[in-house]
């Protein structure tokens, strides 16, 4: 069967896990609220997408993520978006005619610990045979790529600010923005605008999780045919290896473009949660690098208080717990997912470098946070030097008002030096006393004007 290029009925599930950005202000004061309140519970869905509840079963990893209630779309508006030629297959084919789409499904997902949100959507495709070789179909001539992946991929991603996306996707988009507004608000008391949230451009990877209707019935060039059009769609030729699994797995993990030829006992439930782990691990670092990026450019502003660098050590010890708590989520993950660890996840996630940017990162914030601490020690020192040369300088103001005491103590002194009634006479014992007294009482007072002035003078030259 392999010799012939026999296609069949394929079901693609065309998976995108968006990122949803907090600019670093707001995403630093969610970080320091650390009380949630009740009403927390009303925002929580009881539908969440059955990927996410079965990783539960397998240990804590997900155990904070949430699925948030989002107000749907009407598909009609995906319907009208579909008929636009923009969004057509090579120009000229109607996603209408192949897209499932009463089992799409949209979820807006909610990291309670890590406080970090996303936006995923499920896309079911049915191709049946007479319609399959149409839509896989890649034109090498085209200057625009506009393959079934990138058409995929215009719909739901911006490429830059300026790009237009599907109408439903953008209402999908504003709709999440307001339900996270309305949420922090309530929640965690922070007032927002709306640009304090957004979606990045140039995010959110399609993954393509393949399950053919009579497995044995497809050749070897029809599913070869599959990942080249993978291959195709991507801007950069990638020189990895497909990782084929014991059940016949094909995992073709790239850039932009992921496709997963599910073999006989795997299903899309199984592959989707890594799929997410890894965009979301690259979303998560991605934000909290540009925060921590953020303190360090606040740590080199000049004229600093103590209270400023409070505030910043403060955020620091935010960042830490959070980036450990990562750590923690990563690993949990990891282990939950059991062997498709070693067989699949540590192949994949070198071509991102996930594992290294978070130890990168964790460094990071732990040497940032000693920097943290020097600057405040440093300011302190300086502040406390100059409130010492306050003192001394009061202390040598003192210091010289004595001579205007002496002054008035020689007056007293002179008024009846003879008398034997005089007390401070008696107090001297002798005349000649009181006055090798009298004349060494301004040496003295000088001497010691003179010593703090040195000492003055080497302490400022430290």
């Amino acid at each position: 069967m392999d010799t012939e290029n026999h296609i069949c009925n394929t079901r693609f599930s065309f998976f995108i896990a968006q990122p949803i950005r907090l600019k670093s202000d707001l995403l630093n004061n969610l970080f320091e609220n650390t009380e949630e309140k009740e009403i927390y519970n009303k925002f929580i869905s009881k539908n969440p997408p059955k990927w996410l509840k079965n990783i539960k079963k397998y240990g804590n990893a997900y155990k904070g993520i949430d699925s948030i209630i989002i107000d749907s779309i009407e598909k009609s508006f995906l319907v009208k978006d579909l008929k636009d030629n923009k969004f057509m297959v090579n120009g000229t084919l109607d996603l209408n005619q192949v897209m499932l789409k009463e089992e799409i499904t949209v979820h807006l997902l909610f990291d309670k610990s890590l406080r970090y949100f996303m936006l995923v959507y499920e896309i079911p495709i049915l191709l049946n045979e007479s319609m399959i070789d149409k839509y896989i179909k890649v034109n090498s001539n085209q200057v625009v790529k506009r393959d079934l992946y990138n058409t995929i991929r215009n719909l739901f991603v911006k490429e830059f600010e300026y790009s237009l996306i599907s109408n439903w996707v953008n209402m999908y988009q504003k709709g999440a923005i307001d339900v996270i507004r309305v949420m922090l608000e309530q929640v965690y008391s922070l007032k927002t605008i709306k640009e304090d949230i957004y979606f990045p451009t140039n995010t959110g990877n399609i993954s393509n999780i393949v399950k053919f209707g009579n497995e044995e019935s497809c050749s070897r060039a029809f599913i070869n045919r599959i990942t080249k059009l993978n291959d195709y769609a991507e801007i950069k030729i990638y020189q990895n290896e497909n990782i084929i699994l014991g059940d016949g797995t094909i995992y073709d993990f790239n850039g932009r473009f992921h496709t997963i030829i599910a073999g006989k006992s795997s299903d899309k439930d199984r592959y989707i949660p890594i799929q997410f782990h890894l965009q979301y691990m690259w979303s998560y670092l991605n934000a909290i690098n540009e925060l921590l990026a953020n303190i360090n450019c606040s740590l080199m502003e000049k004229g600093l208080s103590p209270k400023r660098i409070g505030q910043i050590s403060d955020s620091m010890d935010y960042c830490i717990q959070k980036v450990q708590y990562l750590n923690i989520f990563h690993n949990e993950f990891l282990r939950a997912i059991e062997s498709d660890n070693e067989y699949l996840y540590q192949k994949v996630e070198k071509l991102w470098n996930i594992d290294s940017s978070l130890k990168v990162t964790d460094t990071y914030v732990k040497n940032l946070k000693d920097l943290v601490s020097r600057r405040f020690q440093r300011v302190s020192s300086t502040i406390q030097e100059k409130q010492s040369k306050i003192v001394y300088i009061i202390t040598v103001i003192q210091i010289t008002s004595l001579i205007g005491v002496w002054q008035t103590y020689m007056q007293l002194t002179n008024l009846d030096s003879s008398s034997t009634n005089n007390w401070i006479l008696k107090l001297f014992g002798s005349l000649d006393n009181l006055i090798v007294f009298n004349t060494f009482l301004p040496i003295l007072f000088l001497a010691i004007g003179l010593i703090l002035w040195v000492l003055g003078f080497k302490n400022k030259r430290k």
